[in-house]
């Protein structure tokens, strides 16, 4: 029972980054190979805020959220002028990037978390605590695989209402013919960063969940 609730957690986490690369690759039309750096954006952000500053589970999860939706920016800049075999590499060399400063952020002679040891390098950051909301613990498999199901139907459902919206329907007719959508009159650059900036946002909830869940992140989440 208790292996059937892990992979029910690993489930949730995994629909949750594949309903968001969804957006940018099935609904925008852009292959990014960033999409695991912003996992471990969240990941790293919530682990931080929630081990070092004490926060609640809802205002890291928040946190998370909106760094990666704020560097979601260093992908869709670039997609206003690059496309097809050009814009893959540059989501390329984003991952690499993330993943190169959570490996070297680190000082042997300063205390995990802190400025010049943010990250702390390969050795990642133990002991995030398990999450809590308005005083109820989710310490247990059970309780645990509860929140990533709401979790990951709270995304779901998001999305699907993004998606289906007049929002969704412009992203796919850029998707089909960007110069279409320019000539009807949609900006299409405004249009890019928000797709990416909610398909980041969604995959940091993916990572603040295993954060939360394993207690331990590292590197490997941006490989």
């Amino acid at each position: 029972m208790n292996y059937l609730l892990h992979l029910v957690i690993y489930l949730s986490i995994y629909a949750i980054v594949a309903l968001s690369l969804n957006i940018v690759v099935g609904y925008c039309g852009r292959l990014t190979l960033a999409h695991a750096g912003y996992y471990a954006v969240g990941s790293y952000a919530y682990a931080l805020v929630a081990l070092k500053l004490g926060w609640g589970f809802l205002p890291a999860l928040a946190l998370a959220v909106g760094l990666a939706a704020v560097l979601s920016l260093a992908v869709s800049l670039p997609t206003w002028r690059l496309k097809g075999d050009f814009f893959v590499m540059v989501s390329l060399a984003v991952q690499t990037l993330i993943f190169s400063v959570i490996y070297n952020w680190t000082s042997a002679d300063d205390e995990p978390g802190t400025w010049k040891n943010l990250t702390n390098g390969p050795f990642g950051l133990a002991g995030v605590p398990s999450p809590a909301i308005i005083g109820i613990k989710f310490d247990t498999l059970s309780s645990m695989a509860l929140l990533s199901l709401v979790l990951a139907g709270v995304c779901f459902l998001l999305g699907w209402a993004l998606l289906h919206s007049p929002w969704g329907r412009v992203l796919q007719a850029m998707r089909d013919d960007e110069l279409v959508a320019r000539g009807l009159g949609k900006n299409v650059r405004l249009l890019k960063a928000e797709a990416f900036a909610v398909a980041c946002g969604m995959a940091a909830v993916g990572g603040a969940i295993y954060a939360s869940y394993v207690s331990y992140v590292d590197p490997s989440l941006a490989s």
